[in-house]
């Protein structure tokens, strides 16, 4: 690819065509493989063998549709029409055209629902957190209340208790005068 990307299609093909012979030592994986096919296509292209890179752009897409590779599919498309194009078949430049569109609106919409459905994923999550965080404020200031009403009860009690004590000191307060008058009057009769 660096080759390729280097403008020198030859080394490019060659190196290429190298992968292919060692890839009994190198397993590709199937997406890899499917990648390889678009770029060794793409070097045909670029040194005009168009019969090839039609034949190698169609096993990349045959591969890439197999197993469900969406941009190497999209890829394959537009490079066959391209090529197609410019070997003046316009009936097959147009068709894989088409495809290519429609491929690429396809992933462009697979990829928006997914940002859409992230966007609602982050929304619910945030909802989520601010529903939590609202039960949270709920339960602390239903707590704050609980506690408020607890000690104003046991303050009414330690007030009733307190004010009760001093009414029966009071009482006693009253009684002992009531009998040091009573004691005092029994005195001054004898």
């Amino acid at each position: 690819k660096a080759y390729r990307d280097m403008g020198d299609n030859k080394q490019a093909l060659k190196y290429c065509l190298l992968g292919f012979e060692q890839s009994d030592q190198i397993q590709f994986n199937a997406y890899d493989l499917a990648n390889y096919y678009n770029v060794i296509g793409e070097v045909y292209e670029n040194l005009g063998q168009m019969n090839k890179a039609i034949e190698t752009f169609h096993l990349g897409l045959s591969l890439s549709t197999t197993i469900k590779h969406a941009e190497n599919v999209r890829d394959a498309f537009q490079a066959l029409s391209r090529v197609y194009e410019k070997r003046k078949m316009f009936d097959s430049a147009f068709y894989y055209e088409r495809h290519f569109n429609l491929m690429k609106d396809s992933i462009t919409s697979v990829r928006i629902r997914r940002e859409i459905e992230q966007i609602n994923a982050e929304y619910n999550v945030e909802k989520k957190d601010q529903e939590i965080q609202q039960q949270q404020e709920l339960h602390k200031a239903e707590t704050t209340r609980q506690n408020i009403l607890a000690i104003s009860i046991i303050a009414f009690f330690l007030l009733v208790i307190v004010i009760s004590a001093l009414l029966y000191n009071r009482y006693r307060l009253k009684q002992k005068t009531l009998f040091q008058q009573e004691l005092n009057r029994k005195q001054n009769e004898l």
